[in-house]
């Protein structure tokens, strides 16, 4: 079995799904990637991978709330790799994690008017799910 872990910020908030009577939660993972090209150039990339994380139905909702735009994630699980046609015919790839671990490094950045005081001071600063 091949195991892939990556780290990165999801790029919207996490979608809880019933799928014959289980539930996912689905959300992407932005990685980000810089270097220079042979001129010197800094050139910046970002690679997206769709993520799906099965739970217990009790407990999706709870871990959803957490799954936030902007969240830095470190997840873990298989990679699938599925090949599609876009609009204009060209053959596109589409990189799916079937995540089995998942820790938030951190959450989003907060925005610039809103007060320290209004913190939650009661979560944990760094849950593992």
């Amino acid at each position: 079995m091949d195991r892939y872990t990556v780290t990165g910020n999801l790029g919207q908030d996490a979608k809880v799904q019933d799928v014959n009577g289980n539930r996912s939660i689905n959300f992407s993972i932005a990685i980000n990637r810089k270097y220079a090209d042979k001129d010197g150039v800094v050139i910046e990339k970002t690679k997206w991978i769709n993520c799906t994380y099965w739970r217990r139905k009790d407990s999706s909702i709870e871990v959803a709330k957490f799954l936030t735009a902007g969240t830095k994630v470190l997840v873990e699980g298989e990679l699938d790799v599925h090949l599609y046609q876009d609009k204009d015919n060209k053959t596109q790839a589409s990189i799916d994690l079937n995540v089995q671990y998942l820790e938030l490094l951190g959450s989003k950045p907060k925005e610039a008017s809103e007060p320290e005081a209004s913190q939650d001071k009661t979560k944990p600063a760094k849950p593992i799910l």
